[in-house]
C-alpha cells in the first residue's frame, strides 16, 4: 500500500495484517552534484515502488524521507522521530532503503533495517539493462525482507 487516500483507507481497515513500513531515503542537494543525487533518488523510488507492489497488503510505502546532504545531524534526528512514532503505532518492521553510505553509522544505532542499494547511473544506461539491473536488486531485497520477517 502506498501513501494515497485509497490505500490508506484499506490500510486502516486491514491494519492488523500490515506490520511493515518502507521508508525511501532521498538525498537533496543543489550543488554541482545535484544530478547525481537526483539519480540516486530516482533509483530508490523505483525500487521502493516495486517492493510495495510485490508485498501489497503486507507493507506500507511511506513518502520518501527527503534530506539535505549537508544537514546530516538534523536529518538523523528527524528520521529517529519517524521511526519512534512508527514503533509507537505498532509497526514491527521498519525498512529503510538507501544508497547513501553516510547513513551507515546511523544504521548501527537504529531500531530499523537498512537495505542498501548500489549506486547505478540510470541516465546513461540502455533501457533493457536498466530494467534487468533493477529487477536483480528487487529480487535481492525481497529475500532480505522475507528473512527479516522470518527472524523476528
Amino acid at each position: 500500500m502506498k501513501w494515497m487516500s485509497k490505500d490508506i483507507k484499506l490500510f486502516q481497515q486491514e491494519r492488523k495484517y500490515i506490520d511493515t513500513v518502507i521508508i525511501p531515503l532521498l538525498p537533496l542537494s543543489l550543488s554541482e552534484s545535484a544530478s547525481d543525487f537526483a539519480s540516486k533518488s530516482e533509483l530508490i523510488q523505483i525500487v521502493a515502488d516495486q517492493l510495495e507492489k510485490q508485498f501489497k497488503g503486507r507493507v506500507l510505502l511511506l513518502p520518501g524521507f527527503s534530506y539535505w546532504t549537508n544537514q546530516k545531524e538534523q536529518s538523523e534526528s528527524f528520521l529517529s522521530h519517524w521511526i519512534s512514532s512508527l514503533k509507537q503505532e505498532g509497526i514491527k518492521h521498519i525498512c529503510i532503503l538507501s544508497n547513501d553510505h553516510s547513513w551507515k553509522e546511523y544504521e548501527e544505532n537504529s531500531d530499523s533495517s537498512f537495505f542498501w542499494l548500489p549506486i547505478i547511473p540510470l541516465e546513461d544506461m540502455d533501457e533493457k539493462y536498466k530494467v534487468s539491473i533493477i529487477e536483480d536488486q528487487i529480487q535481492a531485497l525481497l529475500k532480505q525482507l522475507i528473512k527479516n520477517w522470518q527472524t523476528s
